[in-house]
């Protein structure tokens, strides 16, 4: 296809200009296009993906003298648009080319962002007026006071003013989203107006916020000095990380303010607005009546905590939110990378930048780099263990030496166990001797299912079959995300007091300890030192006789039984959940499966060894999380010194990267139509490298190197051992005669998660042959 137009981007050569064919057909990638291939390679050294509402277009350009005395425009970090003379006039003999057209934030097209800004701005709007008018007749209560004398409905009669004008500013802007594109890159297009009409539009922003947060200051504040100090500490938090230096944008008025920052502040400063008129409405009738006969009462200082506690609160949750509905991350890993395949870039995360890399020779390079780059910092850094489960889990490894050693040695031998515990949890599930077909939650199920089974595994049936101490693993590891992620929000001398405050790990540890005790101290009476009886071959042996004499206790023993499970039930639930919608969807690969299934019993018994011999189910569920279950970023690693990957990327100390999991399971290069589901895909390959434990270049699930996932053969025995015994027992069907997968979801940009609503139907099989 004919290029439309061409951008130059700093390289590592600055005479050498890169020429942008946009030649994807996916609306997602039109202004990405490929980057020529020219000799000697070049390096894109500024490139960064950042949102597309500012970075892709600007209107301004910033021009140095060079040695030479000519003029070179300098572009950092952000698209310049270069036009060139359209090569169609005619606009007939063009119609086949795909003009470029404008995007939002997540790659939604410019016409679709537009009217959902103008919804979005009316609805606020709205809210404005009623809460105005609710303000108008609440201060006309007040006989004693002239209307035009009360602060709170002049302030409010600015903020209804500021919102016009903003409202009226988002309407114009909005309808350029309709506008055709001419076949150049434009600045009149959705998110890049005019300079001008922008700089009101952030200057209103600004205002809004300002006066939001000083009618807060100023109406708690005005009765007692002391009532200052909550509301302005949420003014300081708001408003200081606005003056951190950041060359983002041409702009000058927002050029200062980070990305992050700048989300947090765009995204909150309306529901701001909403909950301080709200809170002027309700404290004009508890609150001041009260500071009138009782001034000298701490009260209005506990209200003054409470309200600027919840504003903060607001203003993280609409941040968090922001990103936690939205497919960010699928849109720049998949319809960004994969036309600038082999190229390392990175985008804005809630703690700071992470770097992704992609490329069979950055792969090879991680996998050499040893302790530089970490995969225990990056996975402390990421669920913030030190204060969500115990200091001291990244050092010492312990538990992953076992997960390596004596817990994959004997799946084999516990593998009675795991079916008894599956039998049982599947007749709670749908109903021993049901013959009937019965809707259940397929996350949920699976969560339950893999919970039961690693306790079983873990420590007996005596905890397996207690319902709590299942349920409190599965909380812990559901919170441990969530609290990790919001520990990680809060500075390094908070964290400790947040991580106490929100997820009380102390507490729980002494929880599981307590169901724990019997148990571990009949194996302490019977001894574990160097044993592996039958009743002592479990979890709670194999970390004792793996640890050092002062490590040799139950509290230690419970916080790595702790983390273990947690790995084993959050990402084996997902799989498997991925795995029986799949099957649910394509039913024609069951009886195939069956099939397979059957004969390997015959000839090992229901056994682990029947289990290795599936090959079509092993392809099944490789197949399952290839395409559905990869994240945007896997093989995560923090750099512990200055790195240097062998084309000269330098990657400085502290640095958190990445791998592009999810672009590399969805390569064309290595899979042909890569998109699309093939069940048997890997059925007729060489198993050592594309079973679904091997680790390969090219499937980026269980990752590379020394720090490959360790428990991977016993979460693929779990999840084939559940799929082969529901394909023998039961029919399956997605709930209400659906035909299509649900849609997965996206989490914080770059990971994904089965549709936690999802239901499939279960009917136990007449024909059922015994194993």
């Amino acid at each position: 296809m004919r290029p439309t137009w061409f951008s130059r981007v700093r390289t590592s050569n600055p005479h050498i200009q890169v020429n942008l064919d946009r030649k994807s057909t996916s609306q997602s990638s039109l202004l990405i296009g490929d980057v020529a291939a020219v000799d000697p390679p070049i390096r894109l050294q500024s490139w960064e993906a950042r949102p597309l509402r500012r970075k892709w277009i600007s209107s301004s350009r910033r021009t140095r003298q060079t040695s030479e005395g000519t003029d070179e425009t300098a572009i950092t970090r952000r698209w310049i648009e270069e036009p060139v003379a359209d090569p169609c006039t005619d606009s007939d003999s063009c119609s086949s080319v795909l003009r470029p057209e404008g995007f939002f934030m997540a790659g939604i097209p410019s016409w679709l962002a537009s009217l959902l800004a103008i919804l979005l701005e009316s609805m606020f709007y709205g809210f404005f007026v009623l809460l105005y008018v609710i303000n108008l007749v609440a201060a006309n209560g007040e006989k004693k006071i002239p209307l035009y004398r009360q602060r709170w409905l002049l302030v409010s009669t600015l903020m209804l003013a500021l919102a016009t004008a903003h409202l009226v500013i988002a309407f114009v802007w909005a309808v350029h989203g309709f506008e055709p594109m001419d076949g150049k890159m434009q600045d009149e297009r959705f998110g890049m107006l005019s300079e001008p009409l922008y700089r009101a539009k952030i200057a209103i922003y600004f205002m809004q916020t300002i006066l939001a947060d000083s009618l807060m200051v100023s109406y708690l504040g005005a009765p007692f000095i002391k009532t200052l100090t909550a509301p302005l500490a949420v003014l300081v938090v708001r408003l200081l990380p606005a003056q951190q230096p950041a060359n983002t944008d041409p702009l000058g008025i927002n050029g200062l303010i980070p990305l992050g920052c700048r989300i947090a502040f765009m995204s909150t400063t309306m529901v701001l607005h909403l909950t301080c008129s709200t809170a002027i409405v309700i404290r004009m009738y508890l609150v001041r009546r009260e500071l009138g006969f009782r001034a000298h009462t701490i009260s209005p200082v506990v209200i003054a905590i409470i309200e600027s506690a919840v504003l903060y609160t607001i203003a993280v949750f609409l941040l968090l939110l922001s990103n936690l509905l939205d497919s960010f991350g699928q849109f720049v890993v998949m319809d960004m990378i994969v036309p600038l395949v082999y190229r390392i870039f990175k985008i804005p995360r809630y703690t700071g930048w992470l770097v992704l890399v992609n490329g069979p020779e950055y792969l090879e390079d991680i996998r050499k780099a040893g302790t530089k780059l970490s995969f225990p910092e990056a996975l402390n850094k990421a669920g913030q263990f030190d204060y969500t489960i115990s200091p001291g889990l990244k050092e010492d490894l312990i538990h992953i030496n076992v997960v390596r050693g004596p817990m994959t040695r004997n799946i084999g031998a516990r593998f009675p166990d795991l079916d008894d515990e599956l039998g049982k949890t599947l007749n709670a599930l749908v109903g021993e001797g049901s013959r009937e077909w019965v809707s259940i939650p397929c996350y949920l199920s699976a969560v339950r299912i893999i919970s039961r089974l690693s306790a079983r595994f873990f420590a007996g049936p005596r905890l397996s079959a207690n319902p709590r101490y299942t349920e409190i693993m599965q909380s812990y590891a559901f919170h441990l995300i969530k609290g990790g992620f919001l520990i990680s929000l809060f500075p390094e001398c908070l964290k400790s007091f947040v991580g106490r405050v929100l997820f009380d790990s102390q507490g729980r540890i002494r929880e599981v300890e307590n169901y724990l005790r019997p148990i571990f101290n009949e194996h302490v009476e019977k001894g574990m030192d160097g044993r592996y009886d039958t009743d002592l071959n479990d979890m709670i042996t194999w970390l004792w006789n793996a640890s050092p004499e002062s490590q040799r206790n139950l509290h230690d023993i419970a916080i790595r039984m702790i983390y273990l499970n947690v790995a084993a039930i959050h990402t084996t639930s997902n799989l498997l959940t991925h795995v029986l919608l799949s099957i649910a969807t394509h039913t024609s690969y069951i009886e195939g499966i069956r099939e397979e299934i059957y004969a390997a019993v015959a000839l090992e018994g229901w056994t682990k060894g029947a289990i290795e011999k599936l090959p079509k189910l092993d392809s099944f569920v490789k197949e399952s999380q290839r395409l559905y279950g990869g994240d945007a970023a896997m093989i995560v690693r923090q750099a512990m010194d200055d790195f240097t990957f062998t084309d000269g990327t330098f990657i400085p100390r502290g640095t958190s990267l990445a791998v592009t999991g999810r672009a590399i399971n969805q390569d064309e290069h290595s899979y042909p139509r890569p998109k699309e589901f093939q069940g048997f895909r890997f059925v007729d390959k060489d198993p050592l490298k594309w079973q679904m434990t091997a680790l390969n270049p090219e499937f980026m699930t269980y990752g590379i190197g020394r720090h490959a996932c360790p428990g991977r053969f016993f979460a693929v025995t779990e999840v084939k051992t559940v799929v082969a015994k529901i394909l023998m027992e039961f029919d399956i069907k997605l709930a209400d005669n659906e035909s299509n997968r649900p849609k997965d979801k996206w989490m914080t940009g770059i990971f994904i998660a089965p549709n936690k609503s999802a239901k499939i139907m279960l009917k136990r099989r007449a024909d059922t042959k015994a194993v």
